[in-house]
């Protein structure tokens, strides 16, 4: 089988990246501790169960790593060399291996002692009506609150209010978007003891955006505007465009190229201080 011969480690490796910052919705339906990232197992079960194609003489005609990535975006689920292959995962934990082991359209076994693991997977892969559930939801948020005398959705999103410092006297109620668990101490002053929060500021991030704009006038297309994040992309950005649009239009390009191979060689205060000018068709 193709696992046995190579993996695509440098490929799926990229893909983890991505896959591991934002997982999909199916596994944020409960949190799970090491959750391991899907790309992987989808690999590793294709690899065990796709051979690898033999010439007469009995040669591979590719490599296992080959395989996978040829197989690994498309649709398994009447593939005959995955459909109906049993695959057993006797430490399941938070299901990864049970759900693309289905996308592939294997029969699946997971165990797990933790009735938390079985829970989570059980939700994960099992049919649901989407307007059953809806409906549901909005049940649960209209069924009223005893000690509140308001509906579920009217007491919780009363829980995440605040009052707004920056508007007028400081009352007007505001929807709290983040909360910060601060640690705090008593003033060691004896005429003061008051409770100081022990930190520096409540500012989460404090940056201008970094993209550029590279504004141009070609003939016969109007206004072009190149999204440019740093001087080496505008370049880059630069290049390509030399090569895509018609030839009408590559001397300008070409002057913009040669200014911005300049403005690369120049120190970062020299660069702030030039700007490359917008070209207008004559």
């Amino acid at each position: 089988y193709a696992i046995e011969d190579s993996f695509p480690i440098v490929e799926i490796n990229r893909l983890a990246i991505p896959d591991r910052n934002a997982f999909k919705p199916i596994y944020q339906m409960h949190k799970w501790f090491a959750r391991r990232a899907s790309c992987v197992f989808r690999a590793i079960l294709l690899g065990c169960m796709k051979p690898i194609p033999m010439d007469k003489n009995g040669k591979p005609l590719k490599s296992g790593a080959e395989i996978i990535m040829e197989e690994f975006y498309k649709d398994h689920s009447n593939d005959p060399d995955t459909k109906g292959k049993v695959v057993l995962d006797p430490f399941m934990g938070g299901g990864t291996t049970v759900v693309e082991a289905l996308r592939l359209g294997c029969k699946v076994i997971g165990i797990d002692l933790n009735p938390v693991a079985w829970f989570i997977v059980k939700t994960e892969v099992e049919p649901v009506d989407i307007e059953e559930l809806r409906s549901s939801f909005e049940r649960l948020a209209e069924r009223k609150v005893t000690w509140s005398g308001k509906s579920v959705r009217e007491t919780l999103l009363d829980q995440y209010k605040t009052e707004c410092p920056c508007c007028g006297a400081g009352r007007e109620e505001a929807d709290i978007t983040y909360t910060f668990w601060v640690k705090s101490a008593i003033c060691t002053n004896p005429l003061c003891k008051k409770e100081v929060p022990l930190f520096s500021d409540y500012i989460i991030a404090a940056k201008s955006p970094p993209v550029k704009w590279h504004n141009i006038t070609f003939p016969f297309l109007g206004n072009i505007i190149f999204p440019l994040t740093t001087f080496e992309q505008s370049y880059e950005y630069l290049k390509l465009a030399k090569e895509e649009f018609p030839k009408t239009t590559q001397k300008q390009i070409s002057e913009i190229c040669d200014s911005e191979e300049k403005r690369m060689e120049m120190s970062e205060e020299q660069r702030r201080k030039t700007t490359t000018c917008c070209l207008s068709s004559s």
